[in-house]
């Protein structure tokens, strides 16, 4: 609980921080916050990518262990997808409920791929970096949290400016229900994994119950005694955080903002929410950071318990 709130917390000061600095007045900083917020996004993209390059080992690890990350990540994304949709769908249908149009008509393929080919390909360019030896070995962690504050520090400047109240991110109900769903599509889609591959259901559980959060699953599932389940955790978070990237900005253009935040997991609290707020509508930056603080919450505690019963 402590290391959950040890995350939350920053996170939502950095936040408040942010909507208390637009009421100072400062027009001439806050007409720049646009140009920030891209240049400090996409130097994080890189960073996280020289980070990932840095992992003993990498290239080792991503031949033996990669493939099932890779699945544990697609699967564990389809099935909060799936489940997001199916929720949606049936509420189109109940009477008095229109389907909103998709934002996204009239766009060509290479409109769609554009922003996730960009977004990953920033990440590509720091693990390559990093791998090929054109950057030293340092401790990035502090600089990409330093980042990460910034950003949401100025996402909440975007917010008070947009009229949104504190409350409206603390209490938001559809972000509550889109965590639900995310938990509830995530191991469905792992127990179908299991089904498919053969594989122990309580492994295949384990490695996905991390919602994103590399930084916490490996270190965890090696603290108790199990480095390789650790190392593919670690790397099934790492691919879910980078499919997210890659299908949020196609799925705002396409009106699918639930399912962007519901395939985000835990990250949607952090590191994918300043490029939900830059490709999906305002109001779904609350929302996104509501479902993420509540999976972040609750990872924690997740983990170990899934861990003990695959014993």
């Amino acid at each position: 609980m402590l290391i959950a709130l040890s995350t939350v917390i920053p996170v939502l000061a950095a936040l408040m921080l942010g909507a208390l600095f637009s009421r100072v007045g400062w027009q001439f900083v806050l007409r720049k916050m646009g140009g920030v917020t891209n240049a400090c996004l996409y130097l994080l993209l890189i960073v996280m990518g020289v980070s990932v390059g840095q992992v003993d080992g990498i290239m080792g690890k991503l031949g033996e262990v990669g493939l099932t990350a890779l699945a544990v990540a697609g699967s564990a994304s389809l099935g909060v997808a799936l489940a997001v949709l199916a929720v949606k769908l049936r509420s189109v249908r109940t009477p008095g409920t229109s389907q909103r149009n998709s934002s996204g008509s009239g766009l060509t393929f290479s409109q769609y791929i554009k922003d996730p080919a960009q977004l990953l390909g920033l990440v590509l360019l720091g693990f390559g970096l990093s791998v090929c030896g054109f950057l030293p070995r340092l401790d990035y962690d502090a600089f990409v949290t330093g980042l990460l504050y910034l950003l949401i520090f100025l996402i909440g400047v975007r917010l008070s400016q947009a009229q949104f109240r504190m409350m409206d991110v603390l209490f938001n109900r559809k972000g509550l229900s889109i965590a639900v769903l995310t938990l509830c599509g995530t191991y469905v889609g792992l127990a179908a994994l299991a089904l498919v591959t053969g594989k122990p259901l309580a492994t295949i559980l384990v490695l996905g119950s991390g919602f994103g959060w590399y930084t916490l699953s490996g270190i965890m599932l090696t603290k108790l005694g199990e480095p390789l389940l650790g190392s593919i955790a670690f790397f099934s978070d790492v691919f879910r955080e980078m499919l997210a990237l890659v299908l949020i900005p196609s799925l705002g253009r396409l009106g699918a903002t639930s399912v962007a935040i519901g395939v985000s997991g835990a990250t949607c609290m952090d590191v994918t929410l300043p490029v939900i707020e830059r490709h999906c509508e305002p109001a779904e930056v609350p929302v996104a950071f509501a479902s993420g603080a509540l999976i972040t919450l609750l990872v924690p505690f997740l983990l170990p318990t899934s861990y003990y019963l695959m014993r």
